[in-house]
């Protein structure tokens, strides 16, 4: 079998479509699946539209002999990668791992609703997200399988009206190269000195880091000397400046990390706090888990299949509300001053994902594509 894998993104680009297209090209051809791939992210520099139609044109060069077009993304890679399996009569496969209209919508067109909300309410969000859901939806309706890395992703893309049997559920693996420093020795390496709560994403609405900040200068009360750690990529000057305009001098921007420094300061790190409005399945938290760093995050999307839990305390990390204060407050509370219990959780996240080996993900991924093909 040969597959052509679609891309938005491939290191050194930063983010999980990048590290997954990275994974899945080196980890087929064990699996007798010839690969070659293309990034959207080499057209970037072109103007929109144009970036797009060379885009398609150049993933139509490379179709020649492949049996199926697996594109990673939705609308940058996913509409030119539907066109041209339309054009060539190659089956399209598509990897989902978000609701782009949604996500585009937050960030540019003011929706305030959650994702949860927005596939519930399908009118009154304006042309661009029309035109957004219309192109997912195409993409998506015209694909042979959809896989998702989570039930819950399943079924927002059921609430598109896509026949809920052609979609399937591959939960990611990761392979994160994780330190196998103590933790002592990695707190003297960053001059860790103080109890250390770090959070790591892009700085996007729903990642709630501006509440994050809150939550921490409470917990200042209880623990005077805590710091709050923020790690990721995109534009933080707005928290930047909400952080000194409510003087929060505990909090450290460290902006977008190498993959290696980030993991050792997860590792080091006392509590890893993700106040998120969405996941999917978040690779982060997979990586924090098996760091052994407790966790404290929210109930939403696929966050509940990992830690098996709603609103409370787990056998794996705690689960709260999205933006919910108190809770995060407490979460966090518990984790700094409750050694034994912090502990015990982060040994039964570490032994839970174990379990995400890339054999069973390429394994499950292989047979999924030769259904297609069959």
């Amino acid at each position: 079998m040969r597959i052509l894998i679609a891309t938005p993104l491939y290191p050194p680009d930063d983010g999980g479509p990048a590290t997954y297209a990275r994974a899945i090209e080196s980890a087929l051809p064990s699996a007798g699946v010839e690969v070659s791939l293309l990034s959207f992210s080499h057209f970037r520099h072109h103007p929109k539209i144009i970036s797009h139609l060379c885009y398609a044109f150049a993933l139509w060069k490379m179709t020649k002999g492949v049996d199926l077009i697996y594109t990673l993304d939705l609308v940058s890679a996913g509409v030119p990668a539907y066109v041209v399996s339309k054009l060539s009569g190659k089956p399209l496969v598509l990897k989902m791992v978000g609701d782009y209209a949604w996500e585009q919508g937050t960030q540019r067109a003011g929706v305030k609703a959650n994702l949860d909300e927005f596939v519930q309410k399908k009118t009154g969000y304006g042309f661009k997200v029309w035109l957004f859901r219309k192109l997912q939806t195409a993409v998506a309706s015209h694909a042979s399988k959809v896989v998702t890395p989570s039930y819950y992703l399943k079924g927002i893309v059921s609430s598109w009206g896509i026949d809920p049997k052609k979609i399937v559920v591959v939960y990611n693996s990761f392979k994160a190269n994780l330190p196998s420093v103590e933790k002592k020795a990695l707190r003297d390496e960053f001059d860790m000195t103080r109890p250390t709560v770090i959070s790591v994403g892009r700085f996007v609405p729903w990642k709630g880091f501006k509440v994050l900040m809150d939550v921490v200068a409470e917990v200042q009360k209880d623990i005077p000397n805590v710091v709050l750690e923020i790690a990721g990529s995109g534009d933080d000057s707005a928290y930047v400046a909400y952080a000194n305009k409510q003087q929060y001098n505990f909090v450290k921007f460290l902006g977008l990390q190498k993959h290696d420094t980030l993991m050792r300061r997860i590792r080091a790190a006392d509590c890893f706090a993700l106040n998120t409005g969405y996941e999917g399945l978040s690779h982060l938290l997979l990586e924090a888990m098996a760091l052994e760093t407790p966790v404290v995050t929210t109930s939403v999307g696929g966050n509940t299949e990992l830690f098996e839990a709603s609103e409370q305390v787990s056998e794996r990390g705690i689960l709260t509300g999205y933006n919910d204060k108190q809770a995060l407050c407490e979460g966090i509370l518990l984790v700094l001053s409750d050694t034994q219990t912090a502990k015990h959780m982060a040994k039964e996240a570490s032994a839970f994902v174990a379990s995400f080996t890339e054999q069973r993900m390429i394994t499950d991924i292989v047979k999924e594509l030769k259904q297609v093909i069959a």
